[in-house]
């Protein structure tokens, strides 16, 4: 997919960017940085998209991307608890700015093998030490010397953690030719807003301006999938909160998710997630 580029503003003052986003929803805005960027959903509901993952969030998910990983956040008002409001926190900066080799020294290795490990993102999972989200929000309380402590603390435990997941996969390859910016843009933006309901090949090919066949070829060489998987993924995603969120049977999850027939969804559920919906349910409630 190819992603805008954004250019972050430096100072010589600044040690890192803090960024709060407040506004009635997270539009689709697939772009990358040269800068390591750590997000905080403070509150909203919808997909994630980092490299070639997508998956659903929800409040409190915490991510670190490493520089030129293509990602958005866009928040999905056909999901339960979507209130429209998205409430973020970023945190941009670079591996150099306290200097260019203090993270490969012995006390400060743990966090230059965690921004190693961005390069593929990160989602931190659920445990029982909330002090990072919560010291995220005091950053912008802070002034000074105060918040570059804070700000290095947050890197201190985000790099001694277990609690997380790797995002996109090893064989990703974003392609960043600005030529194919607004083509891509709007395949993915239409996609993101009409996936639940049935799709036609020769519909999102004259999107893109293409024949089908040539624009089967542009979106596996810029998404790393095909388009149906791509679909795919956006609907298991969905259902995956309709499952946690919702008393709707599975049956019902699944036309409102995008899919046509029950079996084909219980197919593809099983193909992304590795479970059923029904196990997938159950495990969620266990847990």
């Amino acid at each position: 997919m190819k992603p805008v580029f954004g250019q972050v503003e430096r100072t010589d003052q600044r040690f890192f960017r803090l960024k709060i986003k407040q506004s009635l929803r997270a539009d689709f805005l697939w772009h990358y940085h040269d800068v390591y960027e750590l997000n905080l959903v403070v509150s909203s509901h919808g997909t994630r998209f980092v490299g070639d993952h997508i998956a659903q969030y929800q409040d409190g998910d915490l991510v670190l991307m490493g520089p030129r990983l293509p990602h958005t956040w866009y928040s999905d008002p056909l999901l339960p608890g979507s209130s429209g409001v998205h409430h973020s926190i970023s945190i941009q900066f670079t591996d150099s700015f306290l200097g260019a080799h203090l993270f490969k020294q012995n006390e400060w290795s743990h966090i230059g093998r965690l921004l190693a490990r961005a390069a593929r993102g990160m989602r931190f999972t659920d445990s029982p030490d909330r002090s990072v989200p919560a010291a995220i929000l005091e950053l912008n309380e802070c002034a000074g010397p105060q918040q570059l402590i804070k700000f290095l603390t947050i890197l201190d435990n985000l790099g001694r953690s277990t609690n997380y997941e790797l995002l996109s996969s090893k064989q990703f390859n974003p392609i960043l030719d600005e030529q194919v910016k607004t083509r891509i843009d709007k395949v993915c933006r239409y996609l993101s807003e009409n996936y639940t309901r049935p799709l036609a090949l020769p519909e999102i090919a004259s999107i893109a301006n293409l024949s089908v066949s040539a624009f089967c070829r542009f979106f596996k060489m810029t998404m790393g999938k095909t388009l149906v998987g791509y679909v795919n993924e956006l609907r298991v995603g969905l259902a995956c909160q309709l499952l946690v969120e919702t008393e709707a049977s599975i049956s019902e999850i699944a036309f409102e998710s995008g899919f046509n027939n029950l079996s084909n969804f219980n197919r593809r559920f099983l193909e992304i997630k590795q479970v059923s919906p029904s196990l997938y349910r159950r495990q969620f409630f266990v847990s």
